[in-house]
């Protein structure tokens, strides 16, 4: 799994955009990469690039401002899905998209998530990412589903501690019934010597 570090300058937004090519031969960060430096940038423009595998790649280093948003990239981090058409991306990419927001959400205090789409006229992403981060109008992401989670695992446990509970229970109740048909042995058996000795 991918672990985002948080870079020292400020973030306050994210970014999501797709590649704009369904050809597998681009599902390539150091494809994207070249096509950008010939474009006579210094290094790609996203900061992370996520292919169809679901892979998270780095991009340019997160220290150094995105260059993907035109007007709108001090203080911005970018993410790039690999794909074109809406059906071209994968549950996988999806799943990594969701779990590096989180990840910035955790350790970035107040960040919001968009659209490239939100500052340009282009369809970009073409996928519906408020959907898939559950955001509000402003960008917030709403984390209230791992919540309810990390409640259900609790239950689970206390569930299964309960249920230990009952088995042990039962086993102490049948160990007991087994020491006490042992004692009614005993004495049986005392009582069956004074009989012999009377004899």
């Amino acid at each position: 799994m991918f672990i985002f570090s948080e870079p020292d300058r400020e973030i306050d937004r994210v970014f999501i955009h797709c590649s704009a090519s369904s050809l597998k031969s681009h599902d390539d960060v150091e494809v994207i990469r070249g096509w950008h430096l010939n474009n006579g940038w210094s290094d790609i423009g996203y900061t992370y690039y996520i292919t169809f595998d679901g892979t998270v790649h780095r991009g340019r280093d997160v220290e150094i401002t995105p260059a993907a948003q035109r007007g709108h990239n001090t203080g911005t981090i970018a993410i790039c899905l690999s794909g074109l058409a809406v059906d071209d991306f994968t549950q996988e990419q999806f799943e990594s998209l969701k779990d590096l927001c989180e990840q910035i959400d955790d350790k970035i205090a107040d960040v919001t998530f968009h659209g490239h789409c939100e500052v340009s006229d282009k369809e970009c992403p073409v996928f519906d990412y408020n959907e898939i981060l559950n955001l509000t109008d402003l960008g917030v992401m709403q984390r209230t589903s791992s919540l309810y989670a990390y409640a259900d695992e609790v239950v689970k446990l206390n569930a299964g501690i309960v249920e230990s509970k009952k088995e042990f229970i039962k086993l102490f109740e049948e160990l007991m019934g087994i020491e006490e048909g042992v004692n009614d042995l005993i004495v049986r058996t005392r009582e069956l010597g004074d009989e012999i000795e009377k004899l």
